[in-house]
């Protein structure tokens, strides 16, 4: 799972974020066991220690919103998030009102979800689907 914080630069039609800028990545990597099978954990959380750990970086991607996908519109070429990069046993992020996220989890059905905590505090998630079918 990655949690990118993004600059909106224009919402689309649909309300969300159509043209934005990714300025910091959150990235959680979970342990696999050496010579076993991986076995992901039931559940992650921000704030409690799992079988995982995390990863932060400040960034600077641009991207563009093109129906179910997302295109870099900036031509840079994402880095390998873990190398060189200090291991964090929590989330680092903390999530900001009126502050929009863009979540990736891995799944090849979801592009990805959008997350903003709104004025009075609700969160909004709008999954993004990729148009991948699951057969």
């Amino acid at each position: 799972m990655t949690i990118e914080k993004i600059t909106v630069d224009s919402i689309g039609g649909n309300g969300l974020p159509a043209k934005y800028t990714v300025n910091y990545v959150a990235s959680c990597i979970i342990d696999h066991p050496q010579g076993r099978p991986p076995e992901p954990p039931d559940r992650i959380t921000f704030s409690e220690k799992g079988k995982y750990w995390w990863i932060e970086n400040t960034v600077v991607f641009q991207y563009l919103h093109k129906g179910l996908r997302r295109e870099i519109i900036n031509g840079k070429k994402r880095l390998p998030l873990g190398v060189g990069l200090e291991r964090l046993s929590t989330c680092p992020i903390e999530f900001e009102p009126e502050q929009w996220y863009f979540i990736t989890i891995g799944d090849p059905q979801v592009t990805g979800i959008f997350f903003i905590i709104d004025k009075k505090g609700n969160n909004n998630q709008y999954l993004m689907p990729s148009g991948v079918s699951p057969i």
